[in-house]
């Protein structure tokens, strides 16, 4: 089976509402769900121009934190 996981943060509630800790709450949950699997990090269905950037670089931080 060579099935890839696809999935991450919503980008609305979390990046675009929440703060940082939610954010890195977030990223690790999913880390810790889909430990050892095939598995590519992403927000919800896109990036778009209104989210911040300080907090997208909190997602790609603390994702390659966890190693993902």
């Amino acid at each position: 089976m060579n099935d890839i996981i696809y999935t991450g943060v919503d980008s609305f509630t979390t990046i675009f509402l929440g703060n940082e800790e939610r954010i890195r709450d977030d990223v690790n949950s999913f880390a810790d769900a889909f430990k050892g699997m095939p598995y590519i990090m992403s927000c919800s269905c896109s990036v778009e121009s209104f989210l911040p950037m300080d907090k997208m670089k909190v997602i790609v931080d603390c994702t390659r934190k966890c190693g993902l």
